[in-house]
């Protein structure tokens, strides 16, 4: 906020819950990435959507709740960060 303004702050927090948003339709939508190179089951959805601006992935995997399907997000990243590198331990190969 004190780099980029109120305006600016609330129009990334609707591109980050539209992105966020999206996923509810399931893991197979437009723009999602297997990775596979950085774990096992990592995905990732790139914010930018819609003729939306963004710098950020949402970094996630397919798990079960009750033998329901269930999307667990694991991390919000800027994509220059090395994704690997901020996984929790448990989820590398």
């Amino acid at each position: 906020m004190e780099n980029f303004g109120s305006a600016q702050v609330r129009s990334y927090a609707d591109t980050l819950s539209s992105a966020l948003n999206a996923l509810s339709a399931g893991p197979a939508i437009i723009g999602v990435k297997e990775r596979s190179d950085i774990g096992n089951n990592i995905r990732t959805l790139h914010v930018a959507r819609n003729g939306r601006k963004g710098r950020h992935f949402v970094m996630f995997r397919i798990g079960s709740i009750e033998g329901n399907d269930v999307i667990d997000v694991l991390r919000l990243l800027h994509d220059s960060m090395d994704l690997e590198r901020h996984l929790p331990p448990a989820e590398h190969n």
